[in-house]
């Protein structure tokens, strides 16, 4: 057959963006699981380790984050996964978090319009 009507996928694949906004980078990481707090962290680990090189320099990193209830601050498994982050990396972490329903403020909103 050249194309299988009952075709079902196997599995899914979660996005997950990190926006680099002054190199004007767009960096997608995909996994398996839901968009969990170890998943995020996770995926900040591997963006990390990818990049590590080009910003060898860099001490203190500040990330941007949607009020979304896998980020929130109160949530203790993203706090403790960051402060993970934060040990091994040894970087300064700033989290700076957007107000409820202000995404017109994240840049990561308005990363794929021309």
């Amino acid at each position: 057959k050249a194309f299988d009507h009952d075709m079902k996928p196997e599995g899914f694949l979660i996005p997950f963006g990190i926006l680099e906004v002054e190199q004007k980078q767009l960096n997608i990481i995909y996994g398996t699981s839901k968009e969990t707090s170890d998943f995020i962290v996770d995926a900040f680990a591997l963006w990390r380790q990818s990049r590590k090189e080009h910003y060898s320099y860099i001490k203190r990193l500040q990330i941007d984050l949607d009020n979304v209830p896998e980020l929130e601050s109160h949530r203790t498994q993203f706090i403790k996964r960051i402060v993970e982050f934060v040990d091994a990396t040894r970087l300064e972490v700033e989290l700076v978090y957007y107000p409820p329903y202000h995404s017109k403020y994240n840049a990561m909103e308005h990363s794929f319009r021309p």
